[in-house]
Parts: C-alpha cells; structure tokens; sequence
C-alpha cells in the first residue's frame, strides 16, 4: 500500500538506525544479525520505530481488516539487508536463495525462539524505510497463495512435527513462483502470517531497510474461542489461526473468507500453484472489484483535490495531485494543476525542491500538450520564480509559437507578465519590447493589455534601479549617480507619486544644500499627487528645517495631520496601515519628531500638535505615547 507512513516517521527512524550503525558493530554482532535477520535489537522497542505503525495509517488499515482495534506495537524488527547478502564474492545471486522459505515463529537453532512451540500471529506488517526499485534489492520474496497450500498442509498433519523439530520441519510444498516485492519510502506491505516468503539476495550498492511488526487481532486471543486456542497456560501457539486462515480477519468480506484450499491445484510437474477453473472464475471476480474499488478511491481523491483546488489551499492540493498524476501519467490537466500548485504565490526561491517538482509536472503536461499555450505560461512563471529569467523568457517565446489560445487571451497576458518581471530582472527592456511586438500582431483584441505591459516595463525597471540604488548603505551611494537614476524616473513618468517623492528625498537626502530647494519642488508635487501620504511630509519638514525655513517645516507637518484626519474616509487601508507601525507609521512620527526639535517636546503648540496626531486614528493614541519626544 503506497505511501501509508509519513515521510517525518520514516526520517527519523532512517536517522536513528544509521547514527547506531554510525558508532560501530562488532563482527559477531554483525554475524548473529545475519544469521536471525533482526538488526539494532536495542532500537526496536523506542517510539522513533514503533511510531512508524502506531502513529501513521498503518494501525488504522490493519484494525480494518481485522474488524476489530488493533494494538499498538511495542517493538519492531529493524531487519537490514547489506550488499552482498545472499550473494557470491561476485555479488550474484546464490543458487539456491528462492528454496529457503519460512513462515514466522517456528524454532530454529539461530533465532532464539523457544522449542516445542509455535508462535504464530495474524498479519505481518512491513514499513519500507528506503526505496526497493527492482528485484535483487534485498526484497522481502513472497510466494502467492502459499497461505492456503500451508492450511492444507497443517489441517492434514497438525502440528506435533514442527512443533518438535522447528523450521528444519517444514515440507517441500508445491509453491508458486517467488515474487520479489519491490515498494518506495513509505510504502507498507501487509500478508498473512501463514504466507510463506523468504529473504532475496541484495546484489545493489544500497542496505535495505525495513521494520517489521508482527501483529493480532483481539480475537487471536478470545477465550470464548475453540479449546484449540489455549492447548496449554502458557503457550503462545495458537493453532485455530492456522487452521481457518481468515478466522481473525473479520473486516473482509463473507467471499473472501470462503476461499480455500480445494480453490488452489497444485501443478506436480513444476511445482508452482496453478489456479482451478472455480478459482480463476472468483479470483477474476475479485480483480474487478479490485479495480472498482480503486476506481472509487480515484474519484473521492479528486472530489478531495477539486474542493481544495477552488479554495486555492495548494500546499494542501499538492500531494493528492501528485498521487493522482502517478495513477494517470497521461493526464495533461492532472500534471498542469500539480506543476500549478507547486508554483503558485506562496512558493519562492527557497522551495527550490518543491519547484523543481512543479517544473517536472509542467514539462510532463507540455510533452503531452505542446501546442497549448497554457503549459509554457506556467513553465514561465515556475523559472521566474526559480530566477531562471532567461529560461522564464524563452518559455514564453515557445507560448507566443503556439496556436491562438482563448479568445479572451487571458493566457497570453499571464505569460507576457511573467515575461515582464523577467525582462526586468535582466535589464533587457527591448527583450520585452519584442515579445509585446509579437503577442500584439497574434492578438489583435489584446491590444490595449499588451501596450499597458510594454509601458510597465519601462516603469519598473526604472523603479528597480531606484531599489537597488536605495538598498546601498549611505556610505556606499553614489549621490550623483541617485540623482540620475531618479531624475530619468521623474522625467520619464512626470506625475508619478513615487517617482517625486522619491527625486525629492534625493536631493533632500545628499549633502548639496544647493539642490534642496529642487526636492522642495518634487516633494510639494508628491504631496499633491497623494495627499494622505505622510511620506513626502516629512522628507518636505526635514527639507525646510535643513534651509532654517522652520514656521514652513511646522505648517507642512500641521497640513500632514489635516490631511489624515480624512484619512479613514477616504482610503480605510492606507488608514489600518498607519495604525500597525509600518513605514507610514514610522514617516508619521518622524515629521512630528522634526515639529518636536523646532517647538520642543514639552511645549504647549507641540502638545496640542501630539493631540491632533492621537485623533488620527484611535489606535495610535498609545504608540505616540509611548514616545519620548
């Protein structure tokens, strides 16, 4: 069953395993390891390994079966299967490696069970701690229908042979094949007690790892059960799970259980179970419902992942898509909205593995798609946000070479905005003239949307020159160079807010006292441009009180608290930002710091100023308070 134990559980008991690895193994312990196929007894009972099964779905899935609660496990079989086990000095496998199968719990002279006994149990459960991908990987090997040949086999013997001489005692039976489980991290393999399997040869360069737990329902052990059950105080045997091989399961349907063994013909001649004609008619049976079963999981998962995908929860969405394109491979929307999710707003360059994996789905969905416009969008988007702009650009070329998309063309506008903050990082303004050239001879009716993007570019690459120059320590700016940048801004976007307000903190800023009247002018028409800012306010009272013109300093920061007391009225953020103490915040307080240096802090014109700054809005009453001014 895939992915049943969380990826969290399986780390830390891969972690725990090999830092005890790490601090060294004596050979004979390493011996007896090999000869008992348990490994670290010390670890086996510590919650890292037996939260793998108590604290994932694998305890709820067994109790399913069982019809009945299962009981937390108290230890697990940490069992290690190193290169070379099983193998010759030439890493190949033994011979004779498929002839050595077992069941559980029987005697024998390496494993420390106790003779004359049997201690079975119901179903074994095994975690798979690192990916097995093919045969020879130390699989644990299992041999099909076994579980009935040994009901058989016990119902017409009994147990008084194996009993006495262990393991050593069991028959050659007429098996099938050995079939070679192969699973990934976080997988779990469930079979029967009475399934026989064995130990494969590990002929790869990586240990296997693997827990076991060894489980029963609570009926294994009822008293109200056939005296069979309790033949002696304390033996742990208990023949009647033996001999009726479902009698526990009672979570599996009446059909199930009613399979047995006169269903199965053994083939004399090859010694492999061969199916009856009443069998293979049931086993068919079971295979379609089989299908119908997971065919309505299939849906239930995608009735899941719809409700998430419209409430746009993608970290959540992600993994259910992810499981859904592993079922469908060749979905093209399945592997779109699985590279979406893991692109979209709340993934940045940090998530580098998670956009990887998205850019991974994309790609799948434009190999089974290429002319859609809509899988190169996105694989825009992904590599922006990976900051591959030069691949983020060249996806949108390959969208803008396929067919006309929708006729809204809502497509092509995302693509050339992904195309847009590209462009900008590279500072290449004509690589995005181009592109808009493109997209507005493809798409006529975009027209207007193409021309507003072309001119944006413009506009924020001017605005990313301004950042990167802001982003310098002031001993490190170059004040010539700012007043360039922010001058080609200014000149190029006349009445911008920010491109004024932020030419007149340049030339308030730089030590040329010469070009402060210059910054008043830009400063005045920043304020005109967004009056209930306090940004250009107080860069314009620092302006003035730098030229001594200290009555205009005071009547700019008095206008500033006109102009904001109206401000809940008119802009009801801007008004809540204010109030949080973010940057508005923080130029509101430094234009009533310059009042207070020209007025002093304890006068009487600067209280009743303080006053007016509180009705500003209620909540900042106790941040100015809190001010020493």
């Amino acid at each position: 069953m895939k992915k049943v134990v969380g990826a969290e559980y399986v780390q830390a008991a891969l972690r725990a395993i090999n830092a005890a690895l790490g601090k060294g193994v004596p050979a004979e312990e390493m011996e007896k390891w090999r000869t008992s196929g348990s490994s670290l007894p010390e670890l086996s009972g510590k919650p890292v390994i037996t939260n793998l099964f108590n604290c994932s779905s694998a305890i709820h899935l067994v109790s399913s079966l069982f019809g009945q609660t299962c009981k937390q496990a108290r230890g697990g079989q940490i069992a290690l299967r190193f290169p070379g086990s099983l193998c010759n000095d030439n890493f190949e496998p033994v011979t004779w490696w498929n002839r050595g199968w077992h069941i559980d719990g029987f005697h024998s002279k390496n494993n420390g069970l106790a003779p004359d006994t049997i201690s079975n149990f119901n179903c074994l459960v095994g975690v798979v701690l690192a990916d097995v991908p093919g045969p020879f990987h130390g699989n644990l090997g299992v041999f099909p229908r076994s579980h009935y040949v040994l009901q058989d086999y016990f119902l017409k013997h009994g147990f008084d042979k194996v009993k006495k001489e262990g393991l050593e005692a069991l028959p050659t039976l007429p098996l099938s094949n050995c079939h070679q489980v192969t699973a990934e991290a976080g997988d779990i393999v469930l079979a029967h007690y009475s399934l026989a399997h064995t130990i494969c040869p590990n002929t790869s360069s990586l240990i296997r790892y693997a827990i076991y737990f060894r489980t029963s329902a609570p009926s294994f052990y009822d008293e109200d059960f056939s005296p069979l059950d309790r033949p002696g105080t304390n033996d742990p045997h208990r023949p009647a799970s033996m001999l009726d091989i479902w009698r526990d399961f009672q979570g599996l349907t009446e059909e199930v259980k009613a399979f047995s063994l006169d269903r199965v013909r053994a083939d004399e001649k090859d010694g492999s179970a061969m199916m009856s004609p009443m069998y293979a008619e049931q086993y068919k049976k079971d295979q379609d419902m089989k299908l119908m079963m997971q065919d309505q999981e299939r849906l239930d998962l995608e009735s899941k992942m719809n409700v998430m995908w419209e409430a746009g929860k993608w970290k959540e969405v992600a993994p259910l898509l992810v499981e859904l394109c592993r079922q469908r491979p060749d979905d093209y929307w399945l592997h779109f909205k699985a590279g979406g999710a893991m692109t979209w707003p709340h993934w940045d360059a940090q998530d580098r593995k998670t956009l990887s994996a998205g850019e991974w789905h994309i790609r799948r969905a434009i190999h089974l798609a290429p002319s859609t416009p809509n899988g190169h969008t996105l694989l825009s988007q992904n590599l922006h946000n990976q900051r591959r702009h030069a691949e983020a650009v060249e996806a949108v070329r390959q969208m803008l070479a396929c067919p006309v998309a929708d006729e809204r063309g809502q497509t092509v506008v995302h693509g050339l905005e992904s195309a847009q903050r590209a462009a900008v990082q590279l500072d290449q303004t004509e690589l995005m003239i181009s592109l808009c050239e493109t997209a507005r001879n493809k798409y006529p009716q975009l027209r207007y949307d193409i021309d507003e993007l072309s001119e944006k570019t413009a506009y924020l690459l001017l605005k990313r020159h301004s950042d990167e120059w802001l982003s310098l320590p002031n001993a490190r700016k170059d004040w010539v160079r700012g007043e360039l940048v922010h001058k080609q801004w200014v000149d190029v976007y006349a009445d911008d807010y920010r491109a004024n307000l932020m030419m007149g903190s340049v030339l308030t800023w730089q030590p040329r006292q010469e070009n402060l009247p210059r910054g008043e002018v830009y400063l005045r028409k920043a304020i005109a441009l967004s009056p209930t800012q306090p940004a250009p306010y107080s860069v314009l009272a620092t302006n003035l009180l730098h030229r001594r013109k200290t009555d205009q300093a005071v009547t700019v920061v008095s206008e500033m608290l006109s102009a904001l007391r109206q401000l809940p009225e008119r802009d009801a953020k801007a008004a809540q930002e204010l109030c949080i103490g973010g940057d508005a915040f923080n130029k509101f307080v430094e234009a009533l710091r310059t009042a207070a240096k020209i007025l002093g802090g304890k006068s009487k014109k600067f209280v009743a100023m303080l006053h007016s700054a509180e009705q500003v809005a209620p909540s900042i009453k106790h941040q100015l308070a809190a001010i020493k001014w």
